[in-house]
C-alpha cells in the first residue's frame, strides 16, 4: 500500500528518513583469511574428537596427593592465598 504523496509505506526494518546504504563486499584477502581460520578451527575441532594431542608425548606425570597440599608445593592452597587482605 503506497500513497502517491508519501510513498511506500515504512517498516521496522526500514525506518523513514534513512536511505538504504549499500555495503562493500569483502575483500578477497578477508575472504581467504576466513577460509584459513575456517579450516585451522576445523582441523582442532577433528584432532579433539580423534583424541589426538599436538606436541605432547603422550606420556603424563603423575602428582602425587602430598606434593600437592604440602604448603607453598605445587598448587596448593597457599601459594594462591597469603591470608587474609582486610576489606574497607
Amino acid at each position: 500500500m503506497s500513497d502517491s504523496l508519501t510513498g511506500p509505506k515504512a517498516t521496522a526494518v526500514d525506518p523513514p528518513g534513512r536511505p538504504k546504504v549499500s555495503r562493500a563486499p569483502f575483500s578477497f584477502t578477508a575472504q581467504l583469511f576466513a577460509v584459513i581460520a575456517a579450516g585451522l578451527i576445523g582441523g582442532y575441532v577433528y584432532l579433539g574428537m580423534a583424541g589426538i594431542e599436538l606436541g605432547t608425548s603422550g606420556d603424563k606425570d603423575v602428582v602425587p596427593p602430598t606434593v600437592r597440599t604440602s604448603p607453598g608445593g605445587y598448587r596448593s592452597f597457599a601459594f594462591w592465598h597469603s591470608g587474609y587482605e582486610g576489606g574497607k
